[in-house]
């Protein structure tokens, strides 16, 4: 769909929540798909830049590695992260709804450019 950016979905995200970016049209790689469980963190992370994928994730982790490589200057694709402690309660268009709205809203900006602008989140209901 246009003005869609290609995700990966960290380990930590559950297949309700990608079905649900799926069957909104969303194009999701899934981390448990490309590397055994227990993978680190930082090698999902180099993956999604490799594949120039934005990163879908929930833990604290993540958003630590996004925000050491801002602060190196080191570019890459995004970030969708919202804390692990909202997404019990989060229902399935929580995430959808959102990256929807960034999508229309950054339609014909490259991908890169958002990284180097900033993480995004926390994503909310």
């Amino acid at each position: 769909m246009p003005g869609r950016f290609p995700l990966y979905a960290d380990a930590d995200i559950h297949g309700p929540l990608v079905e649900a970016l799926v069957r909104e049209g969303w194009d999701v790689v899934r981390a448990v798909d490309r590397f055994p469980e227990g993978t680190e963190d930082d090698v999902h992370f180099d993956e999604a830049v490799r594949l120039g994928r934005v990163l879908v994730a929930n833990d604290s982790d993540m958003k630590a590695l996004a925000e050491r490589r801002l602060g190196e200057g080191q570019p890459f694709p995004g970030l969708v992260w919202w804390p692990r402690k909202q997404y019990a309660s989060m229902g399935l268009v929580a995430v959808p709804l959102p990256l929807a709205r960034a999508a229309r809203s950054s339609a014909g900006a490259g991908c890169g450019t958002r990284g180097s602008a900033g993480a995004a989140g926390p994503l909310g209901p």
